[in-house]
């Protein structure tokens, strides 16, 4: 069973893309359904209009295209991440222009599924996998959600809900830092695990940091 007051302790307040990076690739539990969100340079879309004329001014100056998105999810046959969905919101004529020039998605989405979660994450964080390709194309972690236990539900409200895992976020809904989750029903071996991978996280960033906030 899993001690209340441990879970409480389950956060790190730091936003670091090196601390993001390093849960992913370390993460000791195979996850069960991952997505993830990642910004080219970093640059959040603004759709303000007090903010989006500087916001499209950043992303034209850094070759990237303003409102711009899209999704990889991965392909089972194929054993590799496929863009499933494109998007560009806006009817700017910069926007229009970049597209046409060439440029980065702003927003990038990574998705996979709990049928083949395994495989997919494996093949997403390995040494020159995906993960090393958005990484070294400027591409910083936004927002994360991944699923380590879910539960299904049958009948009229059918279909799967997270039951404990991690969330990674550089601002997103009000979240900045990383945290864990903890299902009552977890192994004793694999709470261990997960407890003292992110106790060892949670000492090394606050050293590098110099500030954590529990």
């Amino acid at each position: 069973m899993v001690n209340q007051a441990q879970t409480g302790e389950m956060k790190i307040a730091v936003v670091s893309q090196e601390l993001f990076t390093e849960a992913i690739r370390t993460l000791p539990l195979s996850p069960e359904h991952v997505e993830l969100t990642m910004l080219a340079n970093g640059i959040v879309p603004e759709y303000k209009e007090d903010r989006r004329e500087e916001y499209v001014a950043k992303c034209l100056e850094q070759d990237i295209i303003p409102f711009s998105g899209i999704t990889f999810e991965y392909n089972e046959k194929e054993n590799l991440f496929v863009p499933t969905e494109q998007k560009i919101v806006s009817c700017e004529e910069s926007t229009t222009r970049k597209a046409v020039e060439g440029g980065k998605f702003n927003k990038l989405d990574i998705k996979t599924w709990i049928r083949s979660p395994s495989q997919s994450f494996e093949d997403f964080k390995k040494e020159g996998g995906f993960l090393d390709l958005l990484l070294e194309n400027g591409y910083q972690f936004y927002y994360g959600d991944i699923w380590l236990n879910h539960m299904h539900f049958r009948g009229y409200n059918a279909g799967d809900s997270k039951d404990g895992g991690l969330v990674l976020s550089a601002g997103y809904i009000g979240i900045k830092g990383l945290e864990l989750e903890l299902w009552s029903e977890i192994d004793s071996g694999d709470e261990k695990k997960l407890v003292n991978w992110f106790s060892e996280l949670k000492d090394k960033y606050q050293h590098k940091q110099g500030k954590l906030i529990s």
